[in-house]
């Protein structure tokens, strides 16, 4: 892997890393949203398919209108969705859009019936749409919080993934040793969701444990990972410790 496809857009290593059957899982366990959907469609105009990765582009850029986000989020597709929805943190100025992702979490249907709500009271989505309002209010986050911790050992890997990459973007330091915990398991999408959401951390205890795990794992890929994460995101080069010398 070269540093140019470490993405520290790092969501995105999160989404686009998942096995092919992480998602046939989820979209099995979803199966009646198509048939719910089916029925909200205007079924006198075929509608003209839409462009999800242009409107995905034009919120990373604060350029999409309102509409243009509701027309985003009706992505059927888990993790685009996901994505979409972390996305959303890029347009955190805009009060309909608070207020959208907000009638998400509180399932206000009514308000916004073209939304695939059958994908959004479940998780991935639920746990995406409570990292990103984590991410943009300032106060009162308890409940998004407490929704994110009650899932970190969630047995199903993209929605523990979810979890490592909402409280590597919130920054405590008190979930440093939770990340090196699941750097240092056995599920590969995991180890590489974990390693690089303590890159994004930026924080000297998210360095060091990355060293301690380069250490253990340096003549592997997992190693490889990490020197790739602590030059992208540190600007260092691990090397084994001598008496009396740091790590780095």
């Amino acid at each position: 892997m070269s540093k140019k496809n470490i993405i520290f857009l790092l969501i995105v290593i999160c989404t686009s890393a998942r096995s092919d059957e992480t998602i046939k899982d989820l979209h099995n366990e979803i199966s009646k949203v198509e048939s719910t959907s089916h029925q909200r469609e205007n079924t006198q105009v075929t509608k003209k398919k839409l462009d999800y990765k242009l409107l995905n582009k034009k919120i990373t850029f604060q350029k999409a209108t309102l509409q243009e986000v509701k027309q985003a989020l009706t992505n059927k597709e888990i993790g685009e969705l996901t994505n979409t929805i972390h996305a959303l943190y890029s347009m955190r100025w805009n009060n309909n859009v608070i207020n959208l992702l907000d009638d998400m979490w509180k399932m206000n249907i009514a308000q916004h019936p073209e939304l695939p709500w059958e994908l959004i009271k479940k998780n991935p989505i639920k746990l995406a749409i409570a990292s990103t309002i984590n991410r943009i209010k300032t106060n009162n986050t308890d409940e998004y919080k407490k929704y994110l911790y009650s899932h970190k050992e969630d047995q199903h890997e993209f929605n523990r993934a979810q979890v490592i990459i909402a409280l590597a973007l919130n920054g405590n330091s008190n979930d440093v040793e939770y990340l090196e915990k699941m750097a240092d398991s056995e599920n590969h999408y995991i180890i590489q969701t974990a390693i690089t959401g303590l890159g994004i951390m930026s924080s000297e205890k998210a360095k060091n444990a990355l060293g301690i795990l380069w250490k253990k794992h340096r003549e592997n890929s997992r190693g490889k990972l990490i020197e790739e994460v602590l030059d992208y995101a540190y600007k260092v080069e691990p090397s084994l410790q001598k008496p009396g010398e740091n790590d780095f």
